[in-house]
């Protein structure tokens, strides 16, 4: 963008620290524990000392202090979809 180039801005933005993986889009994020990537039920925390699934609207909470996974699922299964696929 810098250079004037559209195609080096990319819709997504991922991010592990081999606990969580996070990915976000220009409005949502979301974060889960890396143990949950592959199982069905993937919302709750996988074991003690790891936090459930977080979801957050970053344009009407950019501090990250509402967990909005159950009022936004859709776009929840969507980021997951994208994880999944980039994992």
């Amino acid at each position: 963008l810098v250079h004037g180039r559209a195609d080096a801005v990319r819709e997504f933005a991922f991010a592990e620290n081999g606990v969580y993986l996070a990915v976000r889009d220009a409005r949502w994020k979301l974060v889960i524990a890396s143990d949950s990537m592959d199982v069905e039920d993937w919302r709750p925390a996988p074991r003690p000392g790891v936090r459930e699934a977080q979801l957050y609207d970053l344009e009407r909470d950019p501090d990250e202090m509402h967990n909005a996974i159950q009022d936004a699922p859709d776009e929840a299964e969507r980021l997951l979809a994208v994880l999944r696929a980039w994992d």
